[in-house]
């Protein structure tokens, strides 16, 4: 856009806004030079002056006291947690603004949903957009400040920058770390999933599977013993309070035992066979034997069976020959 202002009277004075004037008016004027032939008689003289100053249209329209801002959109929620600040900036920092810039309409979008942003309406009808998630209070008060002084007149180039692609590869992009890697060397064909495994692999894999299986068996054999298997501690508990209070209560006048036998031989009572209470008044039981031969019993019977089991599979995993 050029600004024309006649400040000789012979000559005329150019400020370009911005690059693309600048061009434009480089072109303009060396059209004019080429045919100023035509004009000689009647254009003594021409001025020209090309000052590529920042001089901008937003500062000739402040001098004038017009802005280029012509209306200010904010969108929030009134309920949602996102728009917390912008409904702090609204009772805060908006009405500094309206007071300092009166003649920017403000159009006030409260929606359920929203864009979360400030959107600025020009003279010229351009818009221009500040999205304010995350911003404070502050951070938008800024933005909108900035939409004020400025007349959104930036370059947008036109160009295919944005349709160029990275070149898509298979091993990816080459980077120095590479230089250690760009070496020779003899490719060896992977052994295929399917193929006859020979004697020592048979032997390795098998052996492999025993000693895995020697594990678990040891870990779930540990863990049977604890639940099963009492501390030898609790044994030597149990017998010295069988030394401490049954060992003196029990019968030890041989005269008295004697006495009763012969009453009873007298009466024709036969004695009865020992029962295994009497057994027990005389010896310390050893909880930790207790049904240990029926359990060692079990156990080696499973042994056994696994044993002959796993003999069995081993013979089966055996290729034929």
């Amino acid at each position: 856009m050029l600004i024309l202002c006649d400040l000789h009277p012979f000559g005329l004075v150019i400020f370009p806004s911005s690059p693309k004037s600048a061009t434009a008016t480089l072109s303009f004027f060396s059209l004019f030079w080429r045919r100023k032939a035509k004009f000689k008689d009647k254009v003594p003289a021409v001025l020209l002056v090309l000052s590529f100053s920042l001089l901008t249209l937003g500062e000739i329209m402040s001098r004038s006291g017009e802005l280029a801002l012509k209306r200010l959109i904010i969108s929030y929620s009134p309920t949602l947690q996102s728009s917390r600040n912008t409904r702090q900036f609204l009772a805060t920092h908006l009405p500094a603004f309206q007071a300092k810039y009166p003649s920017v309409h403000i159009s006030i979008r409260p929606r359920q949903w929203p864009e979360r942003g400030i959107t600025g309406i020009f003279r010229d009808g351009s818009e221009r957009f500040y999205n304010t998630a995350g911003l404070s209070t502050m951070g938008m008060f800024i933005r909108c400040h900035k939409l004020a002084n400025e007349c959104n007149d930036y370059d947008l180039p036109f160009s295919a920058a944005h349709l160029h692609f990275q070149r898509k590869t298979v091993q990816g992009a080459w980077n120095p770390w590479l230089w250690m890697a760009e070496r020779p060397y003899s490719r060896k064909q992977p052994a295929a999933w399917n193929r006859r495994l020979t004697e020592d692999e048979w032997s390795y894999y098998v052996d492999k599977f025993s000693s895995q299986m020697k594990l678990e068996n040891e870990a779930v054999q540990h863990e049977v013993a604890k639940h099963t298997e009492l501390p030898h501690a609790y044994s030597q508990d149990a017998a010295a309070k069988w030394k401490r209070y049954v060992v003196p209560k029990l019968q030890t006048d041989m005269e008295h035992n004697l006495a009763s036998f012969k009453a009873d031989f007298k009466k024709g009572v036969k004695p009865a066979a020992v029962s295994m209470g009497a057994y027990r008044l005389f010896s310390a039981p050893n909880v930790t034997e207790l049904g240990q031969d029926a359990v060692t019993a079990l156990r080696g019977r499973e042994i056994e069976r696994m044993d002959s089991w796993w003999l069995q599979r081993k013979q089966q995993l055996k290729p034929p020959k």
